[in-house]
């Protein structure tokens, strides 16, 4: 089995994949190195991150922090919380026959799971994130897929999106990283944003099983259990 990874910069996200970096890219990690607080107050890092975003001009905000202040504000972006939307539902013919026409899904494996006793499903997940309450941003996404009812013969992802909140910026997608394990298929979409010219990452997990189970994760990790 082949792992497609589609991006721009395929090779250095493969090496990513395939070592620790894609286990720390979250939103509550910057690219850019950051001396940190030795405090866990986190009364004094939330004042620090409402006042920047909160501001009527959040680049001039930022510049006036002290040195220990930035510290802070970087410190507020380590709690990382997320609210989730998901569901998911069986296909009907007239959906699988739209997703084919569009490229979705490949017309063989999934007209045939559709007489088979198999059948095609889609879900959908919807997520925001935060750090102390403050939100960052919102992602989405919808993964497709057949199965002949013991397999997965075919799936896609669409609908993919995102949005910055509070002078967070979503800056593009980073990577996707996909695979059909057989008994279900995983689809994982990187998300960059940024702030200030530092960069931020989230990741959204669809997995998709034969029987038309379904799961939604936070990370980029497709292998783990």
């Amino acid at each position: 089995m082949t792992v497609r990874l589609r991006t721009a910069q395929r090779t250095a996200r493969a090496l990513a994949v395939t070592g620790m970096l894609m286990a720390s890219l979250t939103l509550g990690s910057v690219a850019t190195a950051v001396a940190q607080p030795t405090s866990e107050n986190l009364g004094a890092e939330k004042a620090v991150l409402v006042k920047v975003v909160s501001a009527t001009d959040h680049k001039a905000a930022y510049a006036s922090l002290s040195a220990s202040d930035k510290a802070l504000f970087a410190k507020a972006l380590t709690h990382q919380k997320v609210t989730e939307v998901k569901h998911t539902h069986r296909m009907s013919s007239a959906e699988v026959s739209a997703a084919v026409a569009s490229d979705e899904l490949a017309a063989k494996p999934a007209f045939a799971a559709m007489s088979s006793g198999g059948g095609c499903w889609s879900a959908y997940a919807y997520d925001t994130w935060s750090d102390l309450t403050v939100r960052e941003g919102n992602t989405w996404f919808t993964l497709n897929w057949c199965s002949d009812g013991t397999r997965v013969t075919t799936f896609d992802y669409r609908n993919v999106g995102a949005q910055g909140l509070n002078t967070f910026q979503f800056t593009g997608i980073e990577a996707n990283i996909e695979q059909n394990f057989g008994w279900e298929a995983r689809e994982a979409i990187e998300y960059r944003f940024s702030f200030e010219g530092k960069r931020f990452y989230v990741c959204s997990q669809l997995r998709g099983g034969a029987t038309g189970l379904y799961s939604h994760r936070q990370d980029c990790n497709i292998w783990a259990a």
